[in-house]
Order: C-alpha cells, then sequence, then structure tokens
C-alpha cells in the first residue's frame, strides 16, 4: 500500500468521524397543517446554529402569522430544535433525504425545502 493511499484513507476516516461530510440543514423548509386547516409552519436555517420557526395562515389563525428565533443542532439524521421558552422540551425531528420530518403537537409534519 501506497502513503497515497494511506494518507487518502486518514483523510476519509478523519472526514466521517468529524461529521464534515454530512450537511446539515439550510435553507427554507415548510410544512402544511395535515388536519387541512391552511396552516403552515416553516423552518428557516440561517446558519449552523440559528433557526427561525415561523407559524401563520390557517382558519383558526385568520391571517395571523408569527415566529420565533432559537438554536438547534443537526447530528446523524437528527435535528433538535430548541424550545425558545428555555425548557427541557426541545423539536426533534429527522432528516429524510429532502425532507425534513417529525411529530409537532401530536401530528406528523413533513417539511418540504422551498
Amino acid at each position: 500500500m501506497s502513503i497515497r493511499t494511506i494518507l487518502a484513507s486518514l483523510v476519509a476516516i478523519t472526514f466521517l468521524l468529524s461529521g464534515c461530510g454530512s450537511s446539515g440543514p439550510s435553507g427554507t423548509y415548510e410544512a402544511a397543517d395535515p388536519n387541512g386547516s391552511g396552516a403552515t409552519m416553516t423552518l428557516e436555517f440561517k446558519d449552523d446554529k440559528n433557526v427561525k420557526v415561523g407559524i401563520g395562515g390557517g382558519r383558526e389563525m385568520e391571517g395571523m402569522d408569527f415566529g420565533f428565533d432559537t438554536t438547534y443542532t443537526f447530528d446523524g439524521d437528527t435535528v433538535t430544535i430548541a424550545s425558545p421558552m428555555g425548557d427541557d422540551d426541545p423539536l426533534v425531528l429527522t432528516m429524510k433525504g429532502g425532507t425534513i420530518e417529525g411529530d409537532v403537537e401530536g401530528d406528523h409534519l413533513v417539511f418540504k425545502k422551498k
């Protein structure tokens, strides 16, 4: 085995172990209320740790939109969004191909990249 092959293998292993080979979420994702209310929820990933969560539309909200900024972590395929209240109840979602999905307030939401 040549020194070049050994170095290439070490670089590949380093990327895999450090997570540099995987990319976390970026851009904006949107999910529609599965109950048909017309409401939407958006996740706008601003950088490697900040996300804006937006909620709007729908019959019950009558045009009111609101959102909040918080932080997130990404590990493997898991996206964990911190609660804006600072409590220990984060929103835990899973990246699956081009979507992010998980249960929010009892409903299974599928966020698609916009």
